[in-house]
């Protein structure tokens, strides 16, 4: 966007439809961690707010990004997979 973009425009960078308990059971799978137990209330430490917010699909268009800017999304698998290889390079994974 820093790149490709208009000055002032707006571009929202998507991909695929996850619920939030799969993320997470992805990322524990990823890093060899245990997955929050799944609730339906707010854990220790969340709003209220933030808990609903997370409990609902969000569906975002990102074809604005992809027509402009060449934005190729990728899978949700894909995405987490590299980002904990970045961060294990960057010995940030602690």
């Amino acid at each position: 966007a820093y790149e490709r973009g208009q000055g002032g425009h707006r571009y929202i960078l998507a991909g695929d439809v996850a619920r939030f308990v799969d993320l997470a059971a992805l990322v524990a799978r990823l890093t060899n961690g245990h997955a929050p137990p799944v609730t339906d209330a707010a854990p220790e430490g969340m709003s209220p707010e933030t808990f609903e917010l997370m409990s609902h699909v969000q569906l975002l268009d990102c074809s604005k990004a992809e027509r402009e800017l060449g934005f190729r999304p990728v899978g949700v698998g894909k995405m987490f997979e590299d980002l904990v290889i970045w961060l294990q390079q960057k010995d940030l994974d602690s």
